[in-house]
């Protein structure tokens, strides 16, 4: 999956997705690469170690959704997801404007 698809199918903005895939990187559960077909594309795939952690907690997120959508339709599910994306969207272009804490005087 390249991180464009990546980005679409979670609903974050790629830049968003770009900073996420670099803390994934350093602690060893994905690699990237590009393709000489399309230099553009970089690829994610999960390492070894993070394709056996996805099958313990693939169960338990199945759990959880579950839980924290009980008595909700499927289309209130799908406008929580919807909105809860803008919201991490929103954060995310604010936190680009944000200084950095170095930066304050206090």
């Amino acid at each position: 999956m390249t991180q464009r698809e990546l980005s679409e199918r979670v609903g974050m903005r790629e830049p968003t997705t770009v900073v996420a895939l670099k803390g994934l990187e350093k602690v060893g559960f994905i690699t990237r690469k590009k393709t000489s077909e399309d230099r553009r594309k970089t690829f994610i795939f999960l390492t070894p170690h993070a394709k056996k952690l996805e099958l313990v907690l693939a169960p338990m997120n199945a759990d959880i959704h579950e839980i924290a959508t009980r008595g909700m339709s499927d289309e209130e599910v799908e406008q929580l997801q919807t909105l809860m994306r803008r919201v991490i969207g929103n954060l995310a272009d604010e936190t680009r404007n944000l200084s950095v804490l170095s930066d304050v005087k206090a």
